[in-house]
């Protein structure tokens, strides 16, 4: 059966565009042989031909409209500007107690009898001062003294070493002489 050429001529067209939608360039394939316009046709159907739903909206996109709130909710805003203005009179109040009328001290603290009594009888301390110059220069004494005192020790114990060295040095030479007199 022979199809009418009106037929092949859009079955052409077809087959052609199905072939420049499955255009596979290689190395020797010619770039100018891709015409734009109908590159740009195809695309353009492509893109149309789906529908993306733009319908979409995020919650972070929202802008709220405050001109229209429920009675419940200007009640409470009223709540909130009477406690913002109750915090802000306190800290006017604050601020002029604290700044403003500073509390001056009336004096130092005076100790009842019994404590007055017991501090009397305590120690004095310029005596306790004085007394702990002498006692600094005892102990410094005491310090230096025990140094020169470690020190003589050390040197008692090194004759003693000596002298031990001396004995032991005087008995052996003693045995050495015996021997040698026995033997010959």
């Amino acid at each position: 059966m022979v199809a009418a050429p009106s037929e092949n001529k859009s079955n052409a067209e077809e087959n052609a565009i199905n072939l420049a939608a499955v255009a596979i360039l290689s190395d020797c394939d010619d770039i100018s042989d891709i015409d734009g316009e109908d590159l740009a046709n195809e695309l353009h159907k492509t893109l149309n031909s789906r529908r993306v739903s733009t319908l979409q909206k995020s919650i972070f996109n929202t802008t709220l409209d405050f001109t229209e709130l429920p009675a419940g909710c200007q009640q409470i805003d009223a709540a909130v500007k009477a406690f913002k203005a109750h915090v802000e009179q306190e800290k006017a109040s604050w601020h002029t107690l604290c700044l403003k009328n500073p509390v001056k001290p009336s004096g130092a603290p005076k100790p009842s009898q019994e404590q007055q009594e017991y501090l009397n009888k305590g120690p004095n301390i310029k005596n306790i001062m004085r007394e702990f110059g002498a006692f600094m220069n005892k102990g410094t004494r005491f310090l230096v003294e025990s140094e020169e005192m470690l020190d003589l020790v050390e040197d008692v114990k090194d004759e003693c070493r000596k002298n031990v060295r001396v004995e032991q040095n005087n008995n052996i030479m003693k045995c050495l002489s015996k021997f040698k007199k026995n033997e010959f």
